[in-house]
Order: C-alpha cells, then structure tokens, then sequence
C-alpha cells in the first residue's frame, strides 16, 4: 500500500522589508501608535533618611533636610528611571522644570 502525503509542502517567500525612509524614525512602531499613552514623569528633589521615631515627630513647620544642593540638577524620572536632568523654574503661580540634559 502506497502513502498518500496528507499535505504538500511548499517554499514561503517573504517580502524584503521596505528600505524606504521613514518619518518615524528607523526603530520601534510608528509614534502614532504610542502618542496618545499616558505617562507619569517624577522630578526627584532628593532624599531624606530618618527613624521611624522622626516621622511620627513631624508636625506643621518641621523641616527636613535633603541630599540634593540647591544648585544641583533634579533628576527626572520616568517609570522610576532617569531620563533626564533639570532645573527648578517658576511657570506663572506654579513650580516647572528646564531641562538640562536628557539621558540615552
């Protein structure tokens, strides 16, 4: 008895990728996919590192120290990583920041 093959095999050929520039860039999905995602930045003024015993203490007018200077750049976080450096600005009646540098 002769078997029959249950399917016949046959070569895929894919297109090539398109070489054709792009105006979103050469890497990643097109912006327009993404552009509407919502994401939180955090500026990071610095740190303060106290006992539980200080915390409970802290009332109105208490003040607590931070590892950051005064002149020294903010870190600027996205998803709990730096992304970039900036500066503290007034924008109208509220805080801003003036980006110094960006991280890659």
């Amino acid at each position: 008895m002769k078997s029959e093959p249950f399917a016949t095999i046959a070569s895929v050929v894919f297109p090539e990728p398109s070489s054709a520039p792009s105006d979103q860039g050469s890497s990643g999905p097109s912006a327009s996919i993404i552009d509407d995602v919502p994401v939180t930045l955090e500026a990071v003024l610095g740190r303060a590192e106290l006992q539980v015993k200080d915390l409970l203490a802290l009332r109105p007018g208490s003040q607590l120290g931070l590892t950051t200077a005064l002149t020294s750049p903010i870190e600027v976080r996205l998803n709990q990583k730096v992304v970039a450096y900036a500066e503290i600005v007034a924008i109208d009646a509220n805080f801003g920041l003036r980006i110094k540098s960006v991280v890659n």
